[in-house]
C-alpha cells in the first residue's frame, strides 16, 4: 500500500487531497512521523524522522494523530481482497504482503492477470492505491512493488531480471547495510552488476556466509517460499519522552513512566500471538535519535514468565534463581518481572 496511514487519512478527508500529510506525534513535543503523503515527502520528510524536523521542512504540513485499531480494520479489509485468489499470503505489515500464486492462475489468470485485479478491487471496494510488484520470488516481487510508486505495477519477466536488476545500485539488496557497503565499496563495487561479476569466493572472503546471500541476490536467486502467517518471532513497541532522560532519572521515574508505557503494549500483544515469551529486551535512542544496542545498555533486564498459580501481585519483591527480584506487573496469565531496582534509585 502507498503512504497508508496518510492515505486512509485523506480518503476520509477529501478536503486534505493534495496537501502534506503527516501520521504520527506532535512537532510540538517529541513525536515521530509515522507516515508521509507523497506531497509531504516531497520536502524530505519520510517516516521516523522526528516531527519537530518535519515541521521545519513543511510549516504548512498537516499533522494528525494516529489511528491504529482503525488501520488494522483496513488492513483485514485489503487482507480478504488477498485471500480470495491465494491462500498463500504472507503478511510483512499492515500495509504489505507477498502473495504466491503459482496454484490460482488456472482460475484467475497470470500473475499480471491477478496482479491488476487486486489493484482494481482495493481502489474500488477500499478507495486506496496498491503498488505491485510481479516476479518469480520475493526478492525481486520487494524491489518490483517499490520501484515505481504510488500507484505502480512492474512485472520483472524471468529472461530480463539481470536487465532489471544489474543498474541498481547495491543497497538494494536486502541486508546491506554501513558496513557491508562499506567493504563493497572497498572492493570497488557500486552496482549490482559489478557484485555479480566478483568470484563467488572473494565474496564469501570478505563477508562470510552473507557473501553467498549477496552473489544469489545478485543473481536474481532467492528460494524462499511465501510462508502463510508463519508464527512472529518478535514483538516491538516504541514510544518517545516527551524530554530526554539522563541517568539520574533512571529508578522510580523509569519504571512508572517507561515501563507502565510498555508493559500493557507488549503483554496484551504476546496474549493474542502466544502463551508465553522468553526475553523481553530494551534499546534507547539518544537524543539525536541514535539507537543505543541492547547489549550495550545493562542498567536493566526484563523477563516474561507464565504466572504460577500462588497469586502474585504488583508491587511484591522475592527471588528468582538466588537473584532478587521485583514484581512490575501482573497481567491475565503473564507476570512482568525485573531485577530489584533499588541499586538505581
Amino acid at each position: 500500500m502507498d503512504a497508508f496511514y496518510a492515505s486512509v487519512e485523506v480518503r476520509d478527508r477529501p478536503e486534505l487531497e493534495g496537501k502534506p500529510v503527516l501520521v504520527g506525534g506532535s512537532p510540538r513535543g517529541r513525536g515521530v512521523v509515522a507516515a508521509a503523503s507523497y506531497e509531504a515527502r516531497q520536502f524530505g520528510i519520510h517516516s521516523a524522522m522526528p516531527a519537530s524536523r518535519a515541521k521545519r521542512l513543511c510549516p504548512h504540513a498537516i499533522f494528525l494523530k494516529p489511528r491504529h485499531d482503525y488501520y488494522a480494520e483496513i488492513s483485514r479489509q485489503i487482507r480478504d481482497i488477498l485471500d480470495r485468489y491465494t491462500p498463500l499470503v504472507e503478511p510483512l505489515a499492515l500495509d504489505e504482503a507477498f502473495l504466491d500464486v503459482t496454484a490460482s492462475r488456472n482460475l484467475w489468470g497470470e500473475g499480471p492477470d491477478i496482479g491488476h485485479a487486486i489493484k482494481h478491487e482495493i481502489r474500488e471496494e477500499l478507495g486506496l492505491v496498491a503498488s505491485v510488484g510481479v516476479a518469480a520470488n520475493k526478492f525481486l516481487a520487494k524491489l518490483a512493488s517499490d520501484f515505481d510508486k504510488p500507484d505502480g505495477f512492474v512485472v520483472i519477466p524471468p529472461e530480463h531480471v539481470q536487465d532489471f536488476l544489474d543498474p541498481l545500485p547495491i543497497s538494494r539488496l536486502w541486508g546491506v547495510g554501513k558496513s557491508t557497503d562499506r567493504v563493497l565499496t572497498e572492493l570497488g563495487i557500486a552496482t549490482i552488476a559489478q557484485l555479480r561479476g566478483l568470484p563467488q569466493q572473494i565474496l564469501k572472503q570478505r563477508l562470510g556466509a552473507w557473501g553467498h546471500h549477496f552473489w544469489q541476490l545478485a543473481h536474481g536467486i532467492d528460494s524462499r517460499p511465501v510462508v502463510h502467517d508463519r508464527e512472529a518471532k518478535s514483538i516491538s513497541h516504541e514510544t518517545t519522552f516527551e524530554r530526554d532522560i539522563d541517568d539520574v532519572d533512571i529508578g522510580t521515574r523509569q519504571k512508572d513512566c517507561w515501563l507502565k508505557h510498555y508493559r500493557i503494549h507488549l503483554l496484551q500483544s504476546v496474549y493474542w500471538v502466544s502463551e508465553s515469551a522468553r526475553l523481553i529486551m530494551t534499546s534507547t535512542r539518544s537524543s539525536n535519535f541514535s539507537r543505543i544496542s541492547p547489549r550495550k545498555s545493562n542498567r536493566i533486564w526484563i523477563v516474561l514468565l507464565i504466572k504460577s498459580r500462588i497469586g502474585l501481585g504488583s508491587g511484591r519483591s522475592t527471588e528468582v534463581g538466588g537473584r532478587g527480584i521485583e514484581i512490575l506487573y501482573a497481567y491475565s496469565r503473564f507476570v512482568l518481572i525485573a531485577p530489584s531496582m533499588s541499586k538505581y534509585r
